[in-house]
């Protein structure tokens, strides 16, 4: 089984989600819990999109759901967000 490296850091604004692994897939939200819900959609979209086309440029193991999402933190610049902006506590790694 393979793994898909989701990273998740803060902004000024919002958190924002890419794949380590794989290029293409993103998300933002306003709190963690709602980036890793915008990426799962991007992901999901991408994969549907592609398997419409018959598009063979994705991994196999993305395709045939054949992995699990592991995600990472740049936790000081979550940590470090302004307080008033900051919506979601974060404190460690999944």
């Amino acid at each position: 089984m393979e793994k898909l490296i989701i990273h998740i850091e803060a902004s000024k604004d919002y958190y924002d989600g890419y794949a380590v692994n794989v290029d293409g897939i993103y998300g933002a939200g306003s709190s963690v819990e709602e980036c890793k819900v915008d990426v799962g959609r991007g992901l999901r979209l991408m994969i549907e999109s592609a398997a419409a086309r018959g598009d063979r440029s994705l991994p196999e193991w993305l395709m045939t759901g054949n992995y699990v999402i592991e995600y990472t933190y740049d936790l000081p610049r979550i940590v470090s967000r302004p307080s008033s902006r900051r919506r979601e506590k974060v404190t460690g790694y999944v």
